[in-house]
Parts: structure tokens; sequence; C-alpha cells
């Protein structure tokens, strides 16, 4: 019975982030046909080439995306949107409901940013603690003389379990042991307190090393 259990289970966690997914495209688009659809129809002629076709609705609201999108790096329209998010803030149970989707979609976007992380590292500290980060720049000649005293020092990256934040720190490169783990998952593993590894562990009798990614190898930190 329990192997059973553990299989629907397994079935479970692969059925159910695919769902939700499509569930929520399928939602957006309905969304998109439903609100933007009567005025695409209004404007359109009712026959002829140019008529109004289903699916125009979501077409519109991609380019409005795609156009609020162009909007924010606009001084104006950054200033208006930190106006509406301070006025959302005040809101005692909207706050809570666009701090969280906001949160969601700024770990989304992280996904951007790791393109510039360069490996996954551990950083040795005194008693034997040791410390998950991500080198962002490897080559101490392009880090500022203050940041490193003219040492040997490399930028990592330290995010913060369960927070979107996390700090840079310029360590020196002998404190530092390369991890066999690619970007992706080190960051899922820092995100999640390192409980993402129980999944993995438990799907494989032997996980294989992911090789280090280039610009810092193990005998780049050996130096």
């Amino acid at each position: 019975m329990k192997t059973i259990l553990r299989i629907v289970f397994k079935g479970l966690i692969v059925v159910v982030p695919v769902g939700i997914t499509l569930y929520v495209l399928w939602w957006l688009g309905s969304l998109a046909e439903t609100l933007l659809g009567p005025p695409v129809r209004w404007l359109l002629p009712a026959d002829g080439p140019m008529r109004y076709r289903v699916g125009m609705g979501v077409v519109l609201g991609t380019v409005a995306v795609f156009v609020i999108g162009l909007l924010t790096y606009t001084f104006i329209f950054r200033k208006l949107m930190a106006w509406l998010e301070a006025l959302l803030e005040r809101i005692p149970l909207v706050k809570s409901v666009y701090g969280s989707l906001r949160d969601l979609m700024d770990l989304v976007s992280r996904t951007r940013e790791m393109a510039g992380l360069n490996q996954v590292v551990a950083i040795e500290l005194e008693g034997n603690l040791r410390l998950l980060g991500f080198v962002t720049q490897p080559k101490p000649e392009h880090i500022p003389r203050p940041l490193t005293d003219g040492e040997d020092r490399v930028a990592v990256y330290l995010p913060m379990s369960y927070q979107l934040g996390g700090y840079t720190v310029f360590v020196e490169r002998s404190r530092l042991r390369p991890v066999d783990m690619n970007i992706e998952d080190g960051m899922r593993y820092a995100l999640t307190a390192a409980m993402s590894a129980e999944s993995k562990q438990a799907d494989t009798d032997a996980p294989k090393p992911q090789p280090a990614a280039k610009g810092l190898d193990r005998d780049t930190l050996r130096g």
C-alpha cells in the first residue's frame, strides 16, 4: 500500500505543476479574450477580411503587455508604478495578495539573472562552517581595488533562504570550494533551505555531478 501511495504521490508531483501551469495560461488567455475581445469586435467590421476572429483579444493583450514592458524603461511610468505600489501596500488584504504575487514574479525573473552567475561554490568559514554561494565575478581586476586590497578575491553572491534578497561578498579565492551543482539547482537548493535535495536523492540512487561552469573551475580556485 505504501508503494502505491508513493507512486501516486510522485505522479502528483509531475501532474500538478503542469496542470496548474496550463490552467493559468488558459485562464490568462480567456481573461484577455473576455476583456479585450469586445473592443476589437466593436472596432472591426462584421464582414470582410479584417473582421473579428477569436483570439484577437489574446493577441491584443500580448501587445499590451509588451508595450507596458517598454514603458517600464521610462522615468514617468516607474514613478507612477511606485505611487501605485505604495497605495496598494496601504490596503490590508490587498497588500498581502499583491506582495505575494510580486515576490513570485521577482523569483521567476531571477532566471535571467542566473545567466550572469559563473559557478556554485562553498565559502569556508571558521569553525568548519560553509556557506553556499554563486560566483558573479571571478576576475579580481574587474573588482574595485578597495574591495580586494590587492588580494586575489572574487565576488560571491549569497542568497537568503525563502527570501528574495542576498549579499555580495568579496572572498579570497583560497577560501572557496567548488560544488558539483549547476546554477539552477544551486539556486533552488539555497532558496529552499536545502530541502530541495531530498526529492532529487529519492529519485536517483547515485546523483551525477554537474560539470563546473566556465570561468571558475577547480584549478582556478586552487590558484
